[in-house]
């Protein structure tokens, strides 16, 4: 299954770890292979058909404050660009949302 994840912040970080720690787990229980794709934050966007290394993306945001300092993945593509140019089943939104 090919995920974009659209938002970084608490909510997208905290999915890419939950990912991370039971990858193995979906596909054995389930069969499921999830490939993160790519992942969006307000600054640009990290993209990768073969699926991103969530640690790197993790990193670099805590690192750089973005996902578009992902050597090799990194680019300045807002969501709409990246979902017109990426293959995906699932595009999870986490982006920041004011309620008032």
């Amino acid at each position: 299954m090919n995920i974009v994840v659209a938002g970084f912040g608490t909510v997208g970080q905290n999915l890419a770890q939950l990912l991370l720690t039971h990858r193995e787990f979906l596909r054995k229980a389930y069969g499921l292979v999830v490939k993160v794709v790519a992942v969006v934050d307000s600054k640009g966007a990290a993209v990768s058909q073969r699926g991103l290394d969530l640690d790197l993306v993790l990193r670099c945001k805590r690192e750089h404050g973005t996902v578009a300092k992902v050597p090799s993945a990194g680019c300045e593509m807002d969501l709409l660009e990246v979902i017109q140019s990426v293959e995906a089943d699932v595009l999870i939104e986490a982006t920041y949302t004011n309620l008032r």
